[in-house]
């Protein structure tokens, strides 16, 4: 379950929630289960935060520093991460269909048992990400 402290500082807008992540490095955000669908968080920092179960669906989360971020079951349809750094995610088992990850960073990324249908990977860097079992009908690399 969500921090509702973190919560409600993510509702006051992206550049507070980016203050408050550079004042603050050492506290891991837990954002678990929220419902942020349709939010716009581009360039947001939420690196290392906690987003199990997290309805993200249509996010807009271009250029986000995603470094290390648990999306475990998390529904990412739809979602904007083009030129977002993943590197380190774990996206197990996320819905990731028909998201745009054009030019993202997944060195390293957890991609376990993702679902990947329709979902735009031209550009993108899987170096060494794990894609084990996610489904990717319809997917475009480039």
């Amino acid at each position: 379950m969500a921090n509702a402290k973190h919560l409600g500082l993510l509702k006051r807008g992206v550049k507070e929630w980016n203050q408050w992540r550079e004042d603050s490095p050492e506290i891991k955000p837990d954002l678990s289960s929220a419902s942020l669908n349709g939010a716009d968080l581009n360039h947001i920092n939420l690196s290392d935060a906690d987003l199990s179960d997290t309805e993200l669906f249509d996010v807009d989360l271009s250029g986000a520093n995603l470094c290390g971020t648990l999306f475990y079951a998390a529904d990412l349809r739809l979602a904007n991460l083009s030129g977002a750094n993943l590197s380190g995610a774990f996206l197990h088992d996320s819905d990731l269909s028909d998201a745009d990850l054009s030019s993202c960073h997944l060195y390293r990324a957890n991609l376990h048992w993702a679902n990947l249908q329709g979902t735009n990977l031209n550009k993108a860097d899987l170096t060494n990400a794990d894609l084990s079992y996610s489904s990717a009908l319809n997917t475009s690399f480039k």
